[in-house]
């Protein structure tokens, strides 16, 4: 028993390629969504959920597309042991075209936007398995008429079995392999501030307020700014969490960010945290920040932190040319 290389095998091996590629890729929270074959139920799910929708009961013919792939496992096995595949490639290779045909037929052509390369190259290779299970496309070591099924698993239904497992597994470890790969390229996330408060805070002006939520409203040109005389060491900020959180690194974007119609860019003019300690219910470090950056600065802690909260204590100041008050634009916490 071997597996005879021919038009319908190839093209098989083609969609499969297809079906773990991205169908359709489509904004969602910071990043693009890729709905692949194999995860279109789930994601499709998911994005059903953020919308608002409560249920999903809706997106069952979804799961019709594990038939590509349990279709791919029969045309093999049907071909190991000599026997007919023009039939069940000729139903494989309907799954993908049909969408595609429909679309072009009711004149749907905004729908193919979001479509993306695996979409094109499933149903392309659907195509070419149609036109080799009806005899137009004909190359290779050509299989039997094989009538009957049932003989088939019966005599050889281990050896099925084992190439099935085979072909999951190979999947599940595709599958694991991509998830930990998108962990571990996926950008750091901010935990959410449940709340903020801190040692002293600046009175509000016509144009400003600086109370310590405003280092976390994820507006540049708001800022925390301590209200203590001379430069506010030894004032703080601190953020509460929701619950206990695991904290590996910290973004800060430092100074006052925004620009005044009468003076012009504040950030050189205020004071800006040069050393800071920041503390956390399992320890506490200390950091130095640069200068003269105006953009977010991330910064690795030497551990991990799990804690309820986190406070910023300030230690030494880079001097404003104009005041002498210390201010964060932003301040955030990350996972990673």
């Amino acid at each position: 028993m071997k597996l005879r290389f021919n038009a319908q095998i190839l093209f098989t091996g083609i969609m499969l390629v297809g079906f773990f590629l991205p169908w359709v890729t489509i904004p969602g929270l910071g990043s693009m969504i890729d709905i692949s074959g194999y995860n279109a139920p789930g994601r499709l799910t998911a994005i059903m959920q953020m919308a608002g929708e409560r249920s999903a009961s809706g997106l069952g013919y979804a799961y019709l597309v594990y038939l590509i792939p349990a279709l791919a496992i029969l045309i093999a096995a049907l071909n190991m042991n000599n026997k007919a595949t023009h039939i069940v490639s000729l139903i494989l290779g309907l799954i993908p075209v049909l969408p595609f045909a429909y679309v072009l037929v009711v004149g749907a052509s905004a729908a193919l936007q979001p479509v993306a390369f695996g979409a094109y190259l499933t149903a392309l290779a659907g195509l070419l398995l149609i036109l080799s299970a009806v005899g137009v496309i004909r190359f290779g070591e050509e299989t039997g008429d094989g009538a009957n099924l049932a003989a088939v698993f019966k005599t050889h239904g281990k050896k099925i079995g084992i190439g099935a497992g085979a072909v999951v597994a190979a999947i599940l470890i595709f599958l694991g392999g991509r998830m930990i790969y998108r962990k571990v390229t996926a950008p750091a996330t901010a935990f959410t501030v449940a709340s903020a408060s801190a040692s002293s805070h600046l009175p509000a002006s016509a144009n400003y307020s600086h109370e310590a939520a405003k280092a976390f409203d994820g507006y540049r040109a708001s800022a925390w700014g301590e209200g203590a005389k001379g430069d506010g060491i030894g004032e703080s900020i601190a953020a509460t969490f929701d619950g206990t959180v695991k904290i590996k690194s910290i973004g800060i974007i430092n100074g006052f960010t925004d620009t005044h119609a009468t003076f012009g860019n504040l950030y050189p003019l205020n004071n800006r945290v040069k050393k800071a300690k920041l503390i956390f219910d399992d320890g506490e470090e200390t950091l130095v920040f640069e200068d003269g950056k105006e953009s977010e600065q991330t910064i690795k802690l030497a551990s991990a932190h799990s804690t309820k909260s986190a406070k910023l204590v300030i230690l030494e100041v880079y001097k404003g040319a104009k005041w002498d008050d210390t201010l964060v634009s932003e301040l955030a916490f990350y996972d990673k």
